[in-house]
């Protein structure tokens, strides 16, 4: 049995790519000369008692064309498997032999050539009523850029509200993708629709993250639920007069943290028995507001081994300090 050296596959699936993708492009790409264009032609040129029969025997022509594209994954199957021996992978199935041999390749400063894929900057439409922001991540958890995407242009409609069976802070958006194309011979869109709902306190994994659950009075507080005081209870204080948006969740008043002294608050993930998914991106960050007392130092967030801080100076108004 032959023992192939990883060189030798990567040499194997790049000759199997190459014929797909040559492929691909004269299905669809090229000019005037790939098999689309050419179908319209032909299309547009027929005046015969037989067109009927002719679209027919073409349109089946196609659907083999569209197979042959298909299957091109089962080409590339065994030569996977091959590279799972080599790099000692004991997965078999082949999103997870990709998902290994990513590992394998990041561990050892491998790469592939990057397809230069660019996000777009998000544009509100006119005529909207309120603000937003959307979040995007164009990263990976190894700080690559992300590339298993479609090319296109993406559109976010707020489909639900607090008027219309959602409730404020956690709004249901429609994602629409750009229309797909009948097959896989062009890729023209997505066509994905997808719905997600904003996220408001009550979808954060920590508990209380709204301090609104506390023991004693606002002006001394005595314990804050599910948070520990890093130093002394009396550096802090509760403020329900200037807070970044109401909780729907925790019952309580709304209501925010005020420090007034050097001190920090932490919170275990086994205070709520949270089990983060390794392969999954999270978003952390907190809201503060400078103004209100004049705050000044260093705020420092911290979730894991990351960590963001920002120097309290001028900021205005309320803002996120993210991860």
């Amino acid at each position: 049995m032959s023992s192939p050296t990883q060189a030798e596959v990567e040499t194997q699936i790049s000759n199997i790519v190459r014929i797909l993708d040559n492929f691909r492009i004269y299905a669809g790409v090229t000019g005037s000369t790939n098999f689309l264009a050419n179908l319209d032609t032909f299309t547009q040129s027929l005046e015969t008692s037989y067109a009927a029969e002719a679209t027919a025997a073409m349109q089946g022509f196609r659907s083999s064309l569209v197979g042959a594209i298909n299957g091109g994954g089962g080409m590339i199957a065994p030569l996977l498997v091959q590279m799972a021996q080599v790099i000692d992978c004991p997965e078999t199935g082949t999103q997870e032999i990709i998902t290994r041999l990513y590992d394998y390749m990041v561990d050892n400063s491998q790469a592939v050539t990057s397809r230069g894929f660019t996000y777009g900057s998000v544009t509100m439409a006119g005529g909207n009523v309120g603000t937003g922001t959307i979040k995007r991540l164009t990263t990976d958890a190894d700080g690559y850029d992300i590339e298993n995407a479609t090319p296109e242009v993406k559109v976010a409609n707020c489909i639900r509200d607090a008027h219309s069976g959602s409730i404020k802070n956690e709004e249901v958006f429609q994602f629409l993708g750009s229309d797909a194309n009948r097959d896989n011979l062009l890729i023209s869109g997505s066509g994905d629709v997808d719905s997600i709902s904003a996220v408001s306190s009550r979808n954060s994994l920590p508990g209380n993250p709204s301090w609104t659950l506390y023991s004693g009075t606002t002006s001394v507080p005595t314990a804050l639920s599910d948070w520990t005081v890093g130093s002394n209870i009396a550096n802090f204080e509760i403020d329900t007069t200037n807070y970044y948006r109401d909780d729907p969740g925790d019952g309580g008043t709304p209501a925010s943290l005020k420090i007034k002294a050097n001190d920090s608050v932490t919170q275990a993930w086994t205070v709520r028995n949270i089990t983060l998914r390794p392969n999954t991106p999270y978003y952390c960050a907190v809201a503060y507001n400078r103004q209100v007392g004049s705050g000044d130092g260093t705020l420092t967030l911290t979730c894991g081994d990351q960590q963001a801080a920002v120097v309290l100076s001028a900021q205005t108004g309320w803002n996120l300090l993210e991860i």
